[in-house]
């Protein structure tokens, strides 16, 4: 169990070192922090519970002595998640992106994987977690009618 302290501590980094983006219309939800001290984002994955680490990440653009990045990136429903969770503690700007964020996922037509229990976009026929054709039974009806009408043609 997550302690309030902890999910404060995670919200004032995201406040000085985070990116919050929705692209898309309002359907790509993206949290991330980009840090040269691995401990610290891998605190903020175990912390949140949510997202995944990256790194190391080197860039060939820049001096030689800068140090290689790593990065926690969340993205959709667990971009939500995390928002949902460090609301209450970030600052006001970063305060009208979540509450933005958290909007229009929920204003997105949503449907919930029977195989693996996971929240899916209904324009998408496959659940990206775990393949199983998401649009399940009401997909295939549709389909399934749609295929019989053109073939009485």
């Amino acid at each position: 169990m997550v302690n309030v302290s902890e999910i404060a501590w995670v919200a004032g980094l995201f406040d000085g070192e985070g990116f919050c983006a929705t692209g898309n219309r309002g359907r790509n939800h993206l949290l991330k922090v980009n840090m040269t001290d691995e401990e610290l984002v891998r605190r903020v994955a175990a912390i949140l519970g949510v997202g995944s680490v990256h790194g190391p990440i080197t860039r060939t653009d820049v001096p030689a002595h800068w140090l290689p990045q790593w990065s926690w990136v969340a993205c959709a429903a667990s971009a939500v998640a995390a928002a949902e969770a460090m609301l209450p503690y970030v600052g006001s700007r970063n305060r009208e992106r979540f509450t933005a964020m958290i909007a229009s996922f929920r204003a997105q037509k949503l449907g919930r994987c029977e195989e693996c229990d996971r929240t899916f976009e209904r324009v998408h026929r496959d659940c990206r977690f775990c393949g199983v054709s998401c649009k399940c039974k009401n997909y295939r009806r549709r389909r399934k009618a749609e295929r019989e009408r053109l073939g009485a043609r």
